[in-house]
Parts: C-alpha cells; sequence; structure tokens
C-alpha cells in the first residue's frame, strides 16, 4: 500500500510524534491505575489488621474481666486411685 500522503516528511514525522504522545498517554494511564490498586490494597491490608487488633484486644478484655474462681480438685475414691507400675520387655 503506497500512500503519497506519506512521502512528505513534516507529515511522517507528525505521525510518530502522535504514536509517541498517545504511547506516553497510554503509559501514563496504565501506571495511575496501578498506582491506585496498589494503594487501596495497602488501605485494605492496614483495616485488616487494625480490625484484627481491636478484635484481639476485644477478646483479652473479655478474658481479664471474667473473675477468677478456684476450681475444686475431685477426689478420686480410693480403688481408682492411681498406682506406680512396672514397666517390663517381652526380652
Amino acid at each position: 500500500m503506497n500512500l503519497p500522503v506519506l512521502d512528505s516528511p513534516l507529515l511522517r514525522r507528525g505521525a510518530v510524534g502522535t504514536a509517541a504522545m498517545g504511547a506516553v498517554v497510554l503509559l501514563g494511564l496504565f501506571y495511575s491505575v496501578v498506582a491506585g490498586a496498589v494503594d487501596r490494597a495497602e488501605t485494605q491490608r492496614r483495616a485488616a489488621i487494625r480490625l484484627e487488633a481491636a478484635a484481639r484486644a476485644a477478646a483479652d478484655a473479655r478474658f481479664a474481666a471474667r473473675p477468677v474462681l478456684a476450681a475444686p480438685v475431685p477426689r478420686m475414691a480410693h480403688g481408682f486411685a492411681p498406682r506406680a507400675v512396672a514397666f517390663r520387655s517381652m526380652n
């Protein structure tokens, strides 16, 4: 395909310049989208860390608010008392 209009060096430089400017615009758009995604991911990560820390603090506060009571130790009947058992190997 032979276009006589593109034989002019001025038009050729204009076409190359337009293509270069389009590439720069696309690169800027791509960078903006990626930077926004990275910022959003960092914000979500920080929110998750804060939420986990708040849940852990609430659980610690709930545990600290409980009264500590001494649990009675159940007494075992005489027949069920543990006793020492000797281990002998078969050989």
